[in-house]
């Protein structure tokens, strides 16, 4: 039954759907940006909070959108591991 459980858990588990509602939950966490390497077209971050890191992710350099959902990803990530909203 663990995995059972454990699928219960991820399937219930709170994620954010967009960039405003993570954005205030960082924010909350008092969560660091932390810029990684940058190309031309391609910047890539980590998001830390108190307890977890996030796996870098990365978003076009020239594209809001592709960052505020670089972003969402990272939150969400780090909610997963927190195992906590």
């Amino acid at each position: 039954m663990p995995g059972v459980v454990a699928l219960y858990r991820i399937a219930t588990m709170p994620r954010f759907d967009d960039f405003e509602e993570a954005s205030e939950w960082f924010h909350r966490q008092a969560g660091r940006v932390e810029p990684g390497p940058k190309t031309d077209d391609l910047e890539t971050f980590t998001l830390t909070v108190q307890g977890a890191t996030s796996s870098s992710v990365g978003c076009h350099a020239t594209d809001l959108d592709s960052y505020y959902r670089a972003f969402v990803e990272a939150c969400n990530e780090l909610l997963s591991r927190l195992g906590r909203p």
